[in-house]
């Protein structure tokens, strides 16, 4: 028999003699973000899919069926909105540079304050989505997505028909008989989650903006201070690399041991260069010719808006600094270990540091990167 002195929610510390962790749950490790948001979301895709598991053992029983079956659309419409939260938390960042936490969290406190109607909140989160799908060769179909989202929300719009089975008015939610295949819902539930866990992993290594506009602005700054600079050391490259036929195979031994007089002087010039930067600018130089590398080899697709793409490199160059255990502001304990300028071939480096150096130059006249 019950009792008023039952504990529901028993809390244990973990030092009692019978602790197991295997009859706990343990809540609250995953913090705020949308590790947290991800957490409940597959919470309710996995709890749905032992459900399923006894809904296929039940056959026969048919009250017990259409009990399970209530809770199992229940948890996958649940699932999809917190799925879309999920997304949207997680990656809003990289479209969108705010100027403080502030700003990140007052957007994502906006975005909690839309309702429970899927197909809005899918279609508040999907340009966000859509712009990081743009730079990537993506195999999920996002129409697929919004027709699976808008099926949902038109079946079940506030997430209330699973939960109740009248409203306020004692209106029946489902007003007519309805026979749900849940064995065809689970299946496209199955395969929805696998499309949002491959989308998640093609976008999630985007460049971001988790850099701040001060810091953003702070090596936009520097590289206007050393442009100069950068655009002569690339003019004494472009100037080294010659016209190859198509039937070339390189240059010979002879040649590669026994460069022209002209080649002398601008490999001299190009040592002075080097030689001569500053520590950050040698940094800058360098990342420029490892991003730019990136560009080419499509490992990082920028986006067409050209201001985006400003913010894009920038940030990739002080995610490459930073890779490096590297710092603008540090001086270089061994200078030696940036050699992209002996180690690479002269076509590389024009390649690569055009076209990162080439996205940027566009704005040298802006006064910051805010205008």
């Amino acid at each position: 028999m019950i009792s008023k002195d039952d504990v529901l929610f028993l809390q244990l510390t973990g030092k009692e003699k019978d602790f197991s962790a295997n009859k706990i749950v343990y809540l609250g490790w995953y913090g705020s973000g949308a590790s947290a948001m991800l957490e409940y979301a597959e919470s309710y895709l996995n709890s749905a899919g032992v459900l399923f598991e006894e809904f296929k053992r039940s056959a026969g029983d048919y009250a017990r069926l259409d009990f399970l079956g209530v809770s199992i659309i229940f948890m996958y419409r649940h699932y999809c909105e917190l799925i879309i939260k999920y997304l949207y938390i997680k990656y809003v960042h990289k479209v969108r540079n705010f100027a403080s936490e502030d700003d990140y969290n007052n957007d994502i406190k906006e975005l909690l304050n839309k309702g429970h109607r899927v197909i809005d909140l899918w279609n508040y989160t999907s340009p966000i989505i859509s712009d990081l799908r743009s730079r990537i060769k993506s195999v999920v179909p996002i129409e697929a997505l919004k027709s699976y989202f808008e099926q949902v929300s038109s079946f079940d719009p506030d997430s209330m028909k699973m939960r109740y089975p009248i409203d306020k008015n004692l209106t029946p939610m489902v007003d007519e008989d309805v026979k749900i295949d849940i064995f065809n819902l689970h299946e496209k539930m199955v395969a929805l989650a696998e499309a949002i866990q491959i989308l998640d992993g093609e976008i999630d290594n985007q460049i971001t903006h988790n850099a701040s506009v001060d810091k953003l602005d702070d090596c936009f700054q520097r590289i206007k201070k050393y442009s100069k600079i950068f655009e002569e050391y690339i003019s004494l490259v472009e100037n080294n690399v010659e016209e190859v036929d198509e039937d070339d195979l390189g240059c010979t031994l002879f040649e590669f041991l026994n460069p022209t007089p002209e080649e002398i002087e601008e490999n001299r010039k190009k040592r002075e260069i080097i030689e001569n930067l500053p520590d950050d600018a040698l940094l800058i130089l360098d990342a420029l010719f490892y991003v730019g590398r990136d560009i080419n080899q499509k490992h990082i697709t920028l986006p067409k808006n050209r201001d985006t793409s400003l913010y894009n490199v920038l940030t990739a160059i002080l995610e490459h600094i930073d890779h490096n255990s590297h710092n603008l502001d540090t001086a270089l304990t061994d200078r030696n270990q940036i050699d992209f300028w002996i180690s690479k071939t002269y076509e590389s480096q024009l390649s690569n540091i055009r076209a990162a150096y080439g996205i940027i130059s566009h704005y040298l006249k802006c006064e910051n990167i805010k205008e």
